[in-house]
This record gives structure tokens, sequence and C-alpha cells, in this order.
């Protein structure tokens, strides 16, 4: 904060930095710009264990249990996924056969990505310039990514929807909750800087720090003290 130099320099992170920061820039100008720079962890070698909820979980493939540069997971209804510190992307089944195949198709082109979620048979991979991408099942339409989104620093999937926070504290949803209800958030809804997807319900946590659900027959949440700093439906 207040640096003036045409390069922003800092020290060092702390694996409790890791995350997403904005940068404002004010301009000689009287103009100003904003950026958004990701702060990965630095684990050093990890190991990719699997703790099964499921006596017919097997253990990850041999390839991806070998893997020293995995730094995120997430895991769907029967499978797994793994962001590597390349910025690329693995999937693999905890099953013989997963429910949906599909989910195991990666994109061939998925590149520089900085935080993976996984809905209950879908994949989503948000990518450096903010932008998402979505494979496996499809039903619902809940891996259909609206072609204008943009400015996109967190995701979430649910059962059948997905759920994306934007930058500007707006966010948005796309897929279906229950009896065919829409993923998308109320009108005037916002600003938030959390956001999460379970199920058929999503949890918020607004910028005062109070709480705000929708979808499921979670309308409505107990009054809860302020000063919140993260929210996790389940």
């Amino acid at each position: 904060e207040g640096e003036t130099a045409s390069t922003l320099s800092i020290d060092a992170f702390s694996n409790l930095d890791a995350g997403v920061y904005k940068v404002a820039a004010e301009e000689a100008n009287g103009g100003s710009s904003f950026g958004l720079f990701w702060v990965m962890p630095d684990y050093g070698a990890t190991e990719v264990l699997q703790i099964a909820s499921r006596g017919n979980y097997s253990a990850p493939p041999s390839e991806i249990a070998s893997m020293d540069d995995i730094v995120q997971v997430a895991t769907g209804d029967d499978f797994g996924m793994g962001l590597r510190r390349n910025g690329s992307v693995v999937v693999w089944s905890m099953v013989d056969t997963p429910s949906t195949p599909s989910v195991l198709a990666v994109p061939e082109d998925l590149s520089d990505v900085v935080r993976v979620a996984a809905g209950y048979t879908h994949c989503l991979a948000l990518r450096a310039d903010g932008t998402v991408v979505a494979w496996g099942g499809n039903a619902f339409g809940q891996a259909d990514v609206p072609v204008d989104l943009f400015g996109v620093v967190e995701i979430s999937g649910g059962l059948r929807h997905s759920v994306a926070r934007k930058a500007d504290g707006t966010a948005t949803g796309w897929g279906e909750l229950e009896q065919g209800a829409s993923a998308q958030p109320p009108e005037g809804f916002g600003p938030i800087m959390a956001i999460s997807a379970k199920r058929y319900n999503n949890v918020s946590l607004k910028t005062d720090g109070s709480v705000y659900s929708w979808g499921g027959d979670l309308n409505s949440v107990p009054t809860l003290q302020s000063g919140l700093v993260q929210v996790e439906a389940h």
C-alpha cells in the first residue's frame, strides 16, 4: 500500500497469505487502473492422499500420488481434481468407472489455472485472466459457463449448478437448484467477499460481515456476529 514505483516489490509471503489480491494504481493523469494477482502457496514437496468415505473408493493412480507439485485439491462425487504448480490440472477417478466419465476429459488447452472446484459431477477451473472453464456432467447446464463472464476471483460447484464471485463483489450462477430454480443470486445481491455452493444451496459472505444464502431451504440464516472472514455451505 502506498507504493509509487512502477514495479511493486514484496519481500515475502507465507502460506497464510496465499490467495487473490487486488491492486489499485493511481495514474499521473488522475485516472486509475486495477489488477489482480494470485499468490500461490509454496508447500514444497506434497503428497496426494485420498481418505475414503465409502469402502469402494480406491487410492489415486500412482502417477497422481507421486506428483510433488500439486498445490490444491478438490473432490466431486467419485473423482478428484488437482491443481499443479505450473497451472495445469489433473483429474482422476476414485472408483473403477466414474458415474460421469467426461469429468476425466480435462480440456487440452487448459492452462494458467489458479484455482479448481468440483461439483457433484462437473469440474471448474479458474484461470489467471479471471475466466472460468468447466467440463463434465452438464445435464442441468452446470458446465455452461456464461460467455460474458470475466473478472472472476472465486468459484464453487453444487449438485447441478455453479457459482462465481467477481472482483467487483458481484456474483453469478448457472445451472439449476431445486425444482428447476435458477442458480442466479437474487436481484440487488451483494457486494460479497466470499461464496460457497453445495448441493441445492449457496452461502455468501457480504462485505459488511453479514451472511446471505439462497436456494434449497436456506433463504435465511440465523443472526451471526460481525467480523466473519469465510463461509462454507454443506
